[in-house]
């Protein structure tokens, strides 16, 4: 059996430090780009619910500040179909008769 010369043992070390090489900066540029893309969703996301709460507070939804539970619009209809109104509805319990 034949050793193996200098030029095909100098090719495959070559060959396998460019493979680490590349390896190593797939890796660095893939999580970075993963960190960048995921603050960058975050903030995204922050500012849509900053916007969307101005938004229900802004039209009187909102009532998380004041801690009271606001009576739903379906009970202001006449007492005929509000009581077949609040009978299905799931807030029902909670509003009361």
């Amino acid at each position: 059996m034949r050793r193996w010369g200098l030029r095909p043992r100098v090719t495959v070390l070559i060959v396998g430090v460019v493979v680490v090489c590349v390896g190593i900066a797939f890796a660095a540029v893939y999580a970075g780009t993963a960190r960048e893309l995921s603050a960058r969703s975050r903030q995204d996301l922050r500012s849509d619910m900053a916007s969307l709460e101005q938004v229900v507070v802004g039209q009187g939804i909102g009532h998380r500040q004041a801690g009271t539970i606001p009576q739903p619009c379906y009970q202001k209809v006449s007492s005929a179909c509000g009581s077949a109104l609040r009978r299905y509805s799931p807030m029902a319990a909670v509003a009361g008769p």
